[in-house]
């Protein structure tokens, strides 16, 4: 047997054990009736388990002409165990549950069936909520193999219209649809390598010399393998991170990869799957990946904190230990759902690093110095030093370190410092000082506050995946703690107490400062501190919102009414409309900014005095009214 075949008799032995128990094989081919246009070519623009913003796909993407309104059918027989209509996420969503156990999921509809949608129209309208979530009663909304029971369509999050299609197991875990079988889609087209990263994993380990990451590009052979052609030369614990994707036939989409093996001298060292998951778990994929990248490079090594059963791993977790005078081969075989399979050789080579300070030349520029943290270890760089500034003076609570330069490239100095040894005050290179922010070292599964009366961040057991060296900047009322760089599970509690009184309580709100934009954070107003909650790192800032929401006319008719609506700051928190003081159901596509009535009685027109009010997040209102 290969290490393909290996390892998916892993994962389905423990499927049946865990999921499927009782059944001959973990997926039954032909059970599920493929959701659209099925006995017809269809094609994949998203597949299970690829990267996504702070979590895996769950299921697929399924084109659907560029437009809306395709009929959407039942997988197999069973009863709509869950209908929820979002603003964003799935926008409208149909959960349906099968005789064996299994959910199908279908999101992003237009429209749900007519019974189905009467069905939720009625509940909107007894709730007065546009947003809803119902759970029927077993087979009270009963449906057949291959009936359909929506739409397509463009709803929540949606980047366009397209169905999202998901198989799950009783216990919530996403199971790959594309292992059911479905004829439906051709795929003979392999995965492909875009780059390579080799990272150190401490201090003490180089990849070509230099400590932190570099990337390679591989190139394509013609016989459809790939291969590095720059040398590579490593010492001490390196770990390999791959950057990948995959097509299928007739399509340009780069679709994700969802299993990558390595080995190392012929000797497997790490090997993962993304075949099944737990959405609990699905925020995990900011450690299976390399966050601080900004790009979707998955890590060919287990992170610390990384809690995904998804993998097989060698002793030292599919980290690489280089030795001097030693050379290695390494393979990474990429796979996708339909057997085809890429694989990617090269050969690093194990040197210990001999670094010699080249002649500097005399110049009158002060020494700049800048800052950064990588896993463990602090990294300062310095630009413009002296003949003889071989070292910086780090502070480690008013105690002195010198630390030699570690290596030097294009002009700039580069020392290095193992935060486990403890959080450094200040550094001094060649005269010139720079203070460093860091506040307390945080351990991960530990409930923790660090501040002051007027700054409050309090962690839980769950709020990090690994060790933080917590550093916080301030400059007025706006604070920077750490980077959006270091990856958060759970999140954080944060407590601004403003420097400066005469805030509007009322409408001042926190944000998150994403370069130009700002993302409301909300909060609440406890003795003068705005409290609020964050699942992200990086700079934080109050601000008063002051403005309403605007309200515009689109159409007016006694079929119906709709307006775009929007906010200039904090966002729409809600909006009611009603006809003669009944309240009227308003769908809203949050995308275009855009609300549509949908009458109780499609056949009664729209007569009367009509009035919309919208809020936004800082309690403004705007108020719209006219006759019918």
């Amino acid at each position: 047997m290969n290490a393909r075949t290996l390892w998916l008799t892993w994962v389905f032995a423990h499927s049946i054990l865990f999921s499927f128990h009782g059944w001959a094989q973990p997926y039954p081919p032909g059970y599920f009736t493929f959701p659209i246009m099925p006995g017809k070519p269809n094609f994949i623009v998203g597949t299970m388990g690829e990267l996504r913003p702070s979590h895996f796909h769950s299921g697929l993407d399924i084109k659907t002409l560029q437009r809306e309104g395709l009929s959407v059918y039942a997988g197999a027989e069973g009863y709509v165990s869950r209908v929820k209509v979002s603003t964003g996420g799935y926008g409208n969503a149909l959960y349906i549950t099968h005789p064996n156990g299994l959910v199908t999921v279908y999101a992003h509809l237009r429209t749900f069936s007519r019974a189905i949608g009467d069905y939720v129209r009625q509940r909107q309208y007894a709730r007065q909520s546009f947003e809803i979530e119902l759970v029927p009663q077993p087979y009270e909304l009963a449906v057949l193999r291959g009936e359909v029971v929506g739409f397509s369509g463009n709803t929540g999050s949606s980047g366009g219209p397209h169905l999202h299609y998901e198989v799950r197991d009783a216990k919530e875990n996403a199971l790959n649809p594309l292992a059911f079988g479905f004829r439906e889609i051709t795929d003979n087209v392999p995965p492909a390598f875009d780059k390579v990263g080799l990272r150190t994993l401490d201090a003490e380990s180089r990849v070509n010399g230099e400590f932190g990451r570099v990337e390679f590009t591989p190139k394509r052979t013609k016989a459809g393998t790939y291969v590095l052609t720059q040398p590579i030369v490593a010492y001490g614990r390196i770990g390999l991170e791959v950057l990948v994707h995959d097509k299928a036939n007739g399509l340009d989409n780069r679709n994700g990869v969802n299993c990558v093996e390595v080995t190392l001298d012929g000797r497997e060292i790490y090997a993962h799957q993304l075949d099944r998951f737990a959405f609990a778990q699905s925020r995990h994929l900011n450690v299976h990946t390399d966050y601080a990248t900004g790009s979707r490079f998955q890590r060919c090594y287990l992170a610390d904190g990384n809690a995904l059963p998804i993998y097989r791993l060698g002793a030292d977790q599919g980290r690489l230990l280089l030795r001097p005078q030693s050379t290695h081969r390494l393979t990474v075989t990429l796979w996708d759902a339909y057997q085809n399979q890429t694989r990617l050789e090269f050969t690093v080579k194990g040197q210990e690093p001999v670094f010699s300070l080249p002649t500097l030349k005399i110049n009158k520029l002060p020494p700049s110095l800048a800052y950064s943290v990588d896993e463990n270890t602090l990294v300062i760089k310095a630009k413009n030093i002296k003949p003889g500034a071989n070292s910086a003076d780090l502070y480690v609570q008013r105690k002195p370190f010198q630390l030699p330069i570690a290596f030097y490239r294009n002009g700039e100095a580069t020392y290095l410092w193992d935060l486990r040894r403890g959080l450094p005050d200040s550094v001094s290179v060649g005269g010139t000082s720079l203070r460093l922010p860091f506040r307390q070292v945080i351990p991960p599964k530990t409930d923790l506050v660090y501040g002051n009366d007027s700054l409050r961040i309090a962690f839980n057991q769950a709020s990090l995946f690994d060790t933080l060296y917590l550093s916080v900047a301030r400059a007025g009322d706006e604070i920077i703690v750490n980077t959006p760089a270091v990856p958060l599970l759970d999140g954080i509690s944060v407590g601004i107490k403003p420097r400066v009184p005469g805030w509007d309580q009322t409408r001042t709100l926190a944000y998150l400062v994403r370069g130009a934009k700002r993302q409301c954070l909300g909060g609440t107003w406890i003795n003068g501190q705005l409290n609020f909650r964050t699942r992200e790192l990086g700079t934080f800032t109050l601000a008063t919102d002051v403005l309403p929401p605007t309200v515009r006319l689109v159409k007016a008719s006694a079929d119906g009414i709709s307006f775009r609506i929007g906010d200039d700051l904090s966002g729409i928190a809600s909006y009611q409309a009603r006809i003669n003081g009944k309240w009227l159901l308003m769908n809203y596509d949050y995308k275009r900014g855009l609300i549509w009535s949908e009458k109780p009685d499609p056949i009664q027109p729209l007569r009367g005095t009509f009035a919309l009010e919208v809020k936004d997040l800082a309690g403004n209102t705007q108020v719209f009214s006219m006759s019918l």
